[in-house]
């Protein structure tokens, strides 16, 4: 299925496609939203992300993000994160065009107090040799599905 292209201005915010898709879920610690199918590419979805967010199947290419906690399952995730601390939980996804630089931090308590996990994710050598110095975790294996609770379906 090919994600569904959204775009908003500046008066339509990212809460407004959450109120749309009316996917809020709560676990025992925290809240999640869900967006699943859409394309997301090149929106600046800095300060916008309030709650957990997990994205499934969608087009991420060149969004740019801020201080985050983001789950990212099945995705072409080319994102944006320079100058950032965020934590990335990714599960067979597609970072190969991500951009970063010497201020970003996914490692050592990046944000929340987590260091980022990417299983089966396609990356960059340098990426992974940058994210692991740091802290970050890589890995082919299927143990680390536990990390995204919304996904263990």
């Amino acid at each position: 299925m090919s994600p569904e292209k959204y775009s908003f201005n500046e008066d339509n915010r990212l809460d407004t496609l959450v109120n749309e898709l009316n996917e809020i879920y709560k676990n025992e610690e925290n809240k999640y939203v869900v967006i699943k199918n859409r394309d997301l590419s090149n929106l600046d979805l800095s300060g916008q992300l309030k709650l957990s967010t997990v994205f499934e199947n969608c087009n991420l290419g060149g969004t740019k993000f801020d201080f985050a906690s983001i789950y990212i399952r099945d995705c072409q995730a080319g994102i944006d994160i320079r100058g950032t601390r965020i934590f990335i939980s990714a599960i067979e996804s597609n970072f190969a065009h991500m951009q970063y630089d010497r201020f970003t931090k996914v490692g050592n308590n990046a944000a929340g107090g987590n260091n980022s996990i990417f299983t089966r994710c396609v990356t960059t050598r340098e990426f992974r040799e940058f994210a692991k110095k740091q802290g970050a975790m890589f890995t082919d294996k299927d143990s680390l599905y536990g990390s995204i609770p919304i996904l263990k379906q």
